[in-house]
């Protein structure tokens, strides 16, 4: 078995190659090219584990699964969340490697190829509630997508761990060579008025972004919740955007509240929600001429992690990274990784 830690993926897996594998699963996943079934959520009641499982299957080729997990008040010998992704494929072997940064990656590359899309041309000012990891990673994708972002604002509910991750956020994209200034801001609605794109990346489980706050031609985008009964996003900004797009509907529409509950009220169908694969090049028809706000729910899909492995694993292969370990103790297999 292959093992690739976080500082080989560190190494030579970046956004530019998140963004590839996001689209080539998203395409895949329109073309009905992968299987992914439902992810199974457990929890264990006795020490407050929390596991989401996300296996899938690609072009009837390789197989997978990802496994994320919060460990809880009292985490142990675990960190407080992380994530690890197991690799299966005839041609690479079986490879194990740290979830977390393709996790992190693949969810803003999602934010960042639909905003290439649904954002207001020359769009300028992007909103981010939350202050975590992924919040990080919506910014670097978006700056990666949007050429013309010039301000990012920064709104949670923590004011000096907020700072603190404006301060971060600033200096990593100064030596990345962006000029976008980095803003910290203690009201959402002070972040979100005048934003061209808003991103909630919280833990909520009620709206954290009000309607009011949302301009008529903003894009939305609701990228933490995951469950059925939480939503980030408003009913009233759902049920008044123009364009609805998901990363997958079972996964955007019945995995999760925001959307879920605006069809469930009558005031959004179903069919007129769109799917990450059907816009990489460009709005239907049908959808682009429509006023009102656009919007983006994902809760991530398989395809786009196993894919995103894979894409690792070659990665780190050809750099010579990652390292062999013998696991089954048996002679019989038909190649070797090195």
């Amino acid at each position: 078995m292959l093992v690739i830690s976080r500082s080989d993926l560190d190494h030579v897996f970046g956004m530019s190659d998140a963004f590839a594998a996001v689209a080539e699963a998203a395409r895949a996943w329109s073309s009905g090219t992968v299987m992914v079934p439902p992810r199974i959520a457990l929890r264990a009641r006795a020490t407050g584990v929390e596991t989401l499982v996300m296996p899938g299957t690609v072009e009837d080729t390789f197989t997978g699964a990802k496994i994320w997990y919060a460990a809880g008040d009292d985490p142990g010998r675990l960190p407080t969340s992380s994530a690890i992704i197991v690799l299966i494929d005839p041609t690479l072997g079986e490879v194990l490697l740290d979830g977390e940064l393709i996790t992190d990656l693949r969810t803003g590359a999602m934010t960042g190829l639909a905003a290439q899309q649904l954002a207001p041309r020359d769009a300028s000012i992007v909103s981010v509630l939350g202050a975590g990891i992924q919040a990080r990673a919506q910014v670097l994708a978006l700056i990666h997508a949007i050429p013309t972002l010039s301000e990012v604002r920064i709104s949670s509910r923590n004011d000096g761990r907020r700072d603190a991750f404006v301060s971060a956020l600033a200096r990593e994209l100064a030596n990345a060579g962006s000029s976008a200034a980095v803003r910290s801001v203690g009201s959402p609605e002070d972040a979100c008025r005048g934003a061209d794109i808003l991103v909630a990346a919280t833990t909520a489980r009620a709206p954290v972004i009000e309607d009011a706050w949302v301009a008529d031609n903003a894009l939305v985008c609701g990228v933490g919740s995951h469950d059925r009964d939480s939503a980030e996003i408003s009913r009233d900004t759902v049920a008044r955007c123009g364009v609805v797009v998901v990363d997958t509907k079972p996964g955007g529409i019945d995995g999760a509240g925001d959307i879920a509950d605006v069809i469930a009220e009558g005031r959004l169908e179903r069919e007129d929600v769109l799917e990450l694969g059907q816009i990489l090049d460009g709005i239907p028809a049908s959808h682009a001429d429509r006023e009102g706000p656009r919007m983006l729910k994902t809760v991530g899909f398989a395809a786009a992690d196993l894919i995103a492995a894979r894409a690792a694993t070659r990665l780190a292969l050809a750099a010579n990274l990652g390292r062999t370990i013998c696991l089954h103790d048996r002679n019989d297999i038909a190649g070797e990784m090195h």
